[in-house]
C-alpha cells in the first residue's frame, strides 16, 4: 500500500493552524464588514456619525461628537429611568430585552422633537410598534426636563458682567436680563370658559403663553412655564417667578409692552424699555440713539425664541392630546438650545 492510500484511508487533511487563522480572520472581516452595512441602513445615531447637516436636522445639535457628549452626561440617569405604561423593567421591551439601544432612544426622542416626525413615522423607521415610540418619548421628555430643570441657568451678577456685550455695557450696564413673551397655537377646546382662557387677542388664536428671558450674551437663563393665551405679559412677569431672582441694582430690557416698572421699582429694579414718542412729536437725538441700542440687543432674545420655534413640533396647531406633556416638551426644547452654538 502506497503512503498516499495510507492518508487516505485516514479521511481528509485536516487545515493547519495557520489556515485555521486565516480562515478566522476572513469571518471576522466580513461579519464586521456586514455588521457597518447594518448600522448603515439601519436608522438611527449612528448612521448619520459622519453627516452634520443630516444630524442638525433631525436632533438640532450641530455635530456627532456634541450629541454622543450629551448622550454619556445623561446615560448614568437614563438607565435607571422609568418607563409610563410598562411593568417595572429597564424599557419598552419583550422578554426583557431593551427594543432599542438608549443612544438610539434619545436620537427617536429627538426627533420627535425637532424634526417633528409623528409616532407612526418613527415606529416604521425603528421597527417598533407606536405605543413604543409613545411611551420612549415620554420617558425621556420627563427625564430630561428633571435633570435639565434641577440645573441652576440663572448666572450670578458676576458672570453676567464678566461676559456682557461691550456695546451692551456702554449703554446699559446693570441689565441682568433680556425678557420676552412668545405663544404657541393650540387646538381649539370644546369648552367655552377653556376657549376664553386660552384665546389670545393679540393672536386672534387660542395659544400658550410663555415668558421666557435670556442673559445679554444670548443663552436662556430663565423659562417660565406655560400659561393660558389670555394672560397679559405684566401678569405672567409676577406670577412666573422671574421677580424672586432679581436683585436690587439690576435692570430689566423689554419690549414697550411690558409696562412693569412700577412692579420692578418695588424691588429696586429698572426697566429698560424703548421710549414713547412724546408730545413732542419726535424723539431727541439721545432717545433715538438709545432705541436703537435696546433694538439692537433685544433682537437676540427674539433669534433665541426662533430657534426654539425651530423644533417643529411647535409648527401649526398643536393638539390638545399634548396638553398633559407640553410643558414638559416647551422647557426640554429652550434648555436644549442652551447647548447648542453661541447666538453672538
Amino acid at each position: 500500500m502506497h503512503q498516499d492510500d495510507n492518508a487516505e484511508a485516514f479521511g481528509p487533511q485536516l487545515p493547519t493552524t495557520g489556515e485555521l487563522l486565516q480562515l478566522l480572520a476572513s469571518a471576522s472581516n466580513k461579519l464586521q464588514h456586514m455588521t457597518s452595512r447594518l448600522v448603515m441602513c439601519k436608522f438611527g445615531l449612528e448612521r448619520y456619525g459622519s453627516d452634520s447637516s443630516t444630524l442638525m436636522f433631525y436632533t438640532g445639535f450641530s455635530s456627532y461628537n456634541q450629541l454622543t457628549g450629551f448622550f454619556h452626561w445623561m446615560q448614568p440617569v437614563a438607565q435607571q429611568m422609568a418607563y409610563p405604561y410598562s411593568a417595572a423593567k429597564p424599557g419598552p421591551s419583550v422578554g426583557g430585552t431593551r427594543l432599542l439601544a438608549l443612544c438610539d432612544e434619545l436620537f427617536l426622542t429627538l426627533c420627535r422633537l425637532h424634526a417633528g416626525l409623528l409616532e407612526q413615522d418613527l415606529a416604521d423607521r425603528f421597527k417598533c410598534s407606536v405605543s413604543t415610540v409613545s411611551r420612549t418619548c415620554l420617558a425621556w421628555i420627563n427625564l430630561l426636563y428633571v435633570v435639565l430643570g434641577s440645573i441652576n441657568i440663572w448666572p450670578s451678577r458676576e458672570a453676567i458682567d464678566k461676559h456682557m456685550p461691550p456695546g451692551l455695557k456702554a449703554c446699559f450696564p446693570k441689565v441682568r436680563v433680556v425678557i420676552d413673551c412668545t405663544e404657541i397655537f393650540t387646538q381649539k377646546p370644546s369648552s367655552l370658559l377653556a376657549n376664553s382662557q386660552l384665546y389670545s387677542n393679540y393672536k386672534s388664536h387660542t395659544t400658550f403663553k410663555a415668558l421666557v428671558g435670556t442673559a445679554p450674551h444670548g443663552p436662556f437663563t430663565f423659562v417660565s412655564s406655560l400659561f393660558s393665551g389670555a394672560i397679559s405679559d405684566v401678569e405672567i412677569t409676577k406670577v412666573s417667578g422671574l421677580l424672586d431672582l432679581l436683585e436690587s441694582g439690576d435692570a430689566v430690557m423689554a419690549d414697550k409692552g411690558f409696562t412693569i416698572g412700577s412692579v420692578l421699582a418695588d424691588r429696586g429694579v429698572d426697566l429698560v424699555i424703548p421710549h414713547f414718542l412724546s408730545s413732542r412729536g419726535q424723539f431727541s437725538s439721545e432717545e433715538v440713539k438709545q432705541n436703537d441700542a435696546i433694538t439692537a440687543h433685544r433682537v437676540h432674545v427674539e433669534r433665541a425664541i426662533r430657534r426654539v420655534k425651530e423644533n417643529r413640533i411647535f409648527q401649526g396647531i398643536v393638539p390638545l392630546s399634548m396638553l398633559g406633556s407640553m410643558n414638559q416638551i416647551w422647557t426640554v426644547c429652550c434648555l436644549l438650545s442652551n447647548f447648542r452654538a453661541s447666538l453672538f
